[in-house]
């Protein structure tokens, strides 16, 4: 379920601005008459967010725009972990307090994780002339880890791997410079557009092992 508003306004003369709001709710419930072991358990996913952009006439060859984005995240989920599984990834340490049962062979456990993001833009247009423009802009980019990246313990059927998410992940962050020169025109079109792109704690899957199964040997992602 999903709601979203928009409200669109000239502040002022050359200003135009918008501002919005959002909210999510996701909820994921496996049907246990599978007797499927879950490769992604129950959640109930919670998102809720403001935004606002803008575009500024500076003079009749300059441009800006603007963006800003705050976003809050929380996921609640009830998750078994095998106790072999749960000591190997060494959260028996780090997550010992999520723990609601122990069963032995499996732990029932309840993370719960809240993530707040910032995302922003701040570019520049130069109309050179009719027929060609130069833009400057950078952007911040900021994205929770999504469920199955937490997650994921066991058997991905259609891609016949196992695959672990990892409950340590925090937000991905993405800064990227660029600029770009363009020119249109009914003889010629071109642009260049060199840019600049940094990641911080980017979340990847990827191959690390292998794992031995009664139904064979399948590669592990993590």
């Amino acid at each position: 379920h999903s709601v979203l508003t928009n409200i669109k306004f000239a502040a002022k003369q050359g200003l135009d601005l918008k501002v919005g709001a959002l909210g999510r709710f996701q909820t994921n419930f496996a049907n246990p008459d599978t007797g499927v072991r879950r490769l992604i358990p129950d959640y109930d996913k919670f998102d809720f967010g403001l935004y606002s952009i803008g575009s500024y006439e500076l003079d009749t060859d300059w441009q800006a725009d603007a963006g800003i984005r705050d976003d809050f995240s929380r996921i609640d989920s009830k998750k078994f972990y095998r106790t072999s599984r749960w000591e190997e990834r060494g959260y028996d340490i780090d997550f010992a307090d999520i723990v609601l049962e122990d069963f032995g062979t499996q732990l029932l456990t309840n993370p719960v994780f809240d993530y707040h993001n910032v995302s922003g833009t701040l570019g520049f247009h130069y109309e050179i002339n009719g027929k060609d423009h130069l833009r400057f802009n950078y952007a911040l980019s900021q994205r929770a880890p999504n469920p199955s990246e937490l997650f994921s313990d066991g058997l991905h059927h259609s891609a016949a791997r196992i695959e672990l998410g990892d409950l340590r992940m925090s937000s991905e962050t993405s800064s990227k410079f660029s600029a770009s020169l363009e020119r249109n025109s009914n003889k010629l079109g071109y642009s260049v557009a060199p840019f600049v792109n940094s990641i911080r704690d980017f979340i990847l899957l990827e191959p690390t092992g292998v794992e031995f199964t009664i139904r064979g040997a399948f590669p592990v992602w993590s």
